[in-house]
């Protein structure tokens, strides 16, 4: 089979697309799609200054990602170093008694079953003793 080349401008776009990166990660946060992206690059050029502010993007987008993580693991830390490990275990020991006793109480219930049904009077109601 032979290989079906792209439309020039097709393969002009790809290229740009390759030298901004950001281009498509600002795509796809935004859910606008290649389509849309590629008529807003060939109605306004290569060079148009809508596309400047994705050329710092890229180093922008690795930083912050960057700094997110180590948020996250700031964060993370000092969640750990304010945990106190007794307080910990003593809930955690609660909630198996908890745990317990709420096994205990449905074994009690499922050995019960059905309670009998009271028997029931054979006279409930008396005025129709009273007939003609």
């Amino acid at each position: 089979m032979s290989e079906e080349r792209l439309h020039p401008q097709v393969e002009q776009f790809k290229a740009f697309l390759t030298k901004r990166p950001a281009v498509i990660e600002a795509g796809r946060k935004s859910g606008e799609g290649f389509q849309d992206l590629f008529e807003k690059w060939s109605l306004l050029g290569e060079e148009d200054p809508y596309w400047k502010q994705f050329e710092s993007g890229q180093k922008e987008v690795a930083s912050e990602k960057e700094s997110d993580t180590k948020s996250f693991l700031d964060h993370i830390l000092g969640f750990a170093k304010k945990t106190d490990v007794s307080e910990i275990s003593k809930h955690a020991g609660t909630l198996g008694e908890t745990i317990t006793s709420l096994q205990e109480m449905l074994a009690l219930f499922q050995k019960e079953g059905n309670p009998p049904k009271p028997a029931q009077d054979k006279n409930e109601n008396l005025f129709h003793v009273f007939k003609d």
